[in-house]
């Protein structure tokens, strides 16, 4: 079986301009989905451990379709990089000499922009967080600013599961972003402190809490830990949890890695993006429809 993920693409720069008016996030992507996507792409130097020298990786988006009447993208996130290896050929019993400086990877994706969520197939050598980044950095080039933030998105009920584990908390690290949806999401989950923080033209939030002299630790139930794991589940930033078990060993959870929010397809299906699609709508709708619940559970 192979694993899809989730990530919450959302508008960062222009956020205030979307809360003032709802039209504009409309607006900024279908600019986004009406670029040319193949076009751009990001280079990356690795140096070489066996060679010493550097390497030249490429990061873009190939066999990209529009599909503009559903509001989605399908296509592939693909990494080129040189390397030195050989195909074994079973008739010679010996090795047949490959072209090392066009071998790629390449992570299919389904991109809703009605929900503003992308579904990804990454793999053990072009992982998940990794996906992540280069597609917020080549969505934001192919835009032409710094218009999103990419953060994953995370199963509430497996977070809170990791963080319960935890017996004592000493440090909770928090990077938060406004929602991409309204107004009152933002209140939601900035509470009281939304008002001052809108008048900031803050659009990344970023807060360490901490209790190094406390026997009993940070209290994760209090009001503001709840709220900000819920908006960190959305996609809405990340947190990282540092503390200890039950056994007194030092334990962390980092939402990132904790607990995404994820599906399992065929193996065979992440090489049809047709079939990609299929599982991504399924996903986002899951996804969709699990928020809706807690949202009225929480009412």
């Amino acid at each position: 079986m192979a694993t899809m993920y989730f990530a919450k693409v959302s508008v960062n720069k222009d956020i205030y301009q979307v809360y003032d008016d709802s039209s504009k996030l409309d607006e900024i992507l279908l600019r986004l989905m009406e670029k040319e996507w193949q076009d751009k792409h990001v280079a990356e130097t690795i140096h070489n451990k066996q060679t010493k020298e550097n390497d030249e990786q490429i990061y873009k988006f190939i066999n990209v379709d529009k599909i503009n009447d559903k509001n989605f993208i399908i296509g592939r996130l693909i990494v080129i990089f040189k390397d030195d290896i050989a195909l074994y050929d079973a008739t010679k019993d010996d090795l047949d000499s490959l072209s090392q400086s066009q071998l790629s990877r390449a992570v299919p994706f389904y991109f809703d922009f009605k929900t503003e969520i992308v579904a990804f197939v990454p793999t053990q050598k072009f992982g998940r967080q990794k996906f992540i980044n280069y597609f917020e950095e080549l969505i934001n080039l192919i835009y032409g600013e710094q218009m999103f933030r990419v953060f994953a998105k995370n199963n509430i009920g497996d977070l809170r599961a990791q963080i319960k584990v935890l017996d004592k908390i000493s440090e909770v690290n928090i990077t938060l972003i406004p929602p991409n949806s309204n107004g009152c999401e933002y209140d939601e989950l900035f509470a009281k402190n939304a008002m001052e923080l809108k008048e900031t033209n803050g659009t990344k939030f970023h807060q360490i809490i901490s209790a190094p002299y406390s026997q009993e630790g940070l209290n994760i139930k209090a009001g503001l830990f709840q709220r900000v794991i819920n908006g960190v589940a959305k996609g809405y930033g990340n947190l990282k949890i540092f503390g200890k078990d039950s056994n007194g060993e030092p334990k962390n959870v980092n939402s990132d890695t904790a607990a995404p929010y994820k599906k399992y397809i065929k193996d065979s299906s992440r090489n049809s993006l047709i079939e990609v699609a299929e599982y991504g709508r399924a996903g986002v709708s899951g996804i969709v429809s699990s928020e809706i619940r807690q949202r009225l559970d929480e009412k």
